[in-house]
Formats: C-alpha cells, sequence, structure tokens
C-alpha cells in the first residue's frame, strides 16, 4: 500500500517534481462537490440576473452564498484556500445589496469554474466528463 499524497504537493505523488509540476488533481481535493457547487451557483447568478429581490430574499440568498462558500472550500486545498482570500472572494455581508451579490457569486462561480476547467484539462477529462454526466442526470435516475 503506498502512501496518500498531501494535497500541499508534497508526499509520495510529488516526488521528482518541482511545484511547478505538481498537478492541478493535487489541489482540488473533491472534484465531484466542486462541480456540484458550479452547478448551484450558475443557476443562482442566473435567478439572480432575472429578479429584483426586497432585503429579505437578499439576506436569505447571502446566506446561501455563504454556504457555498464554505463548500467550496472544503474541495480544494489548503494552498488554493489562501488563493481564495488572496482573491477577495469572502462571503457576502447580510445587508448586502443585489449588485454585490451578483458579484461575489460570479467571482465564485468564475473562480471555481476555472478549477474545474483546469482539472479537466490537465487530469481528468474523462473523469470529470463522467461526473459532469451523472450531475445532470434528473433527481429520479439513479446509478
Amino acid at each position: 500500500m503506498t502512501a496518500p499524497h498531501r494535497a500541499d504537493g508534497t508526499g509520495p505523488a510529488s516526488r521528482g517534481r518541482t511545484s511547478a509540476q505538481v498537478s492541478v488533481t493535487d489541489h482540488l481535493v473533491a472534484p465531484a462537490k466542486a462541480i456540484r457547487v458550479l452547478g448551484a451557483l450558475r443557476r443562482g447568478l442566473d435567478e439572480l440576473e432575472e429578479v429584483d429581490l426586497d432585503a429579505e430574499a437578499r439576506r436569505r440568498i447571502a446566506a446561501a452564498q455563504r454556504a457555498a462558500l464554505i463548500e467550496a472550500a472544503s474541495a480544494v486545498s489548503e494552498a488554493l484556500l489562501h488563493e481564495m482570500v488572496a482573491l477577495h472572494i469572502e462571503p457576502p455581508s447580510p445587508v448586502a445589496t443585489l449588485d454585490q451579490l451578483r458579484i461575489g457569486q460570479a467571482q465564485l462561480l468564475g473562480w471555481l469554474n476555472g478549477l474545474v476547467l483546469a482539472e479537466a484539462t490537465v487530469d481528468g477529462p474523462v473523469a470529470i466528463g463522467q461526473v459532469l454526466l451523472v450531475s445532470e442526470l434528473p433527481e429520479a435516475v439513479t446509478l
């Protein structure tokens, strides 16, 4: 049994590679979860573009965005968490305006989309494609 690799690019999986050569999969620790969160963010942003929200609805959307941010953070390595902080991807204020909610959601969506695309391009087109197919199945369909 081989020792597991660590998300920070150290350990057996990164032997013989420089830090620039450590793959993206070493950092996206839960690609299926990242794809599910990405899908939810896309649908949410589409809805935010179509509606005008009152203060209570904005508070609920801000809470949902905070939850999505927590879920996205749990799907990535510590190195990517630092990147998230450096890019100022942070939870919205409970009193955020509709525009602030849209910007925050789009920022998290874009960042997470980039991670998933990098994962698919660099290390796992087949695996990512399989996860996407399963995530797009109707709820009544089970595998």
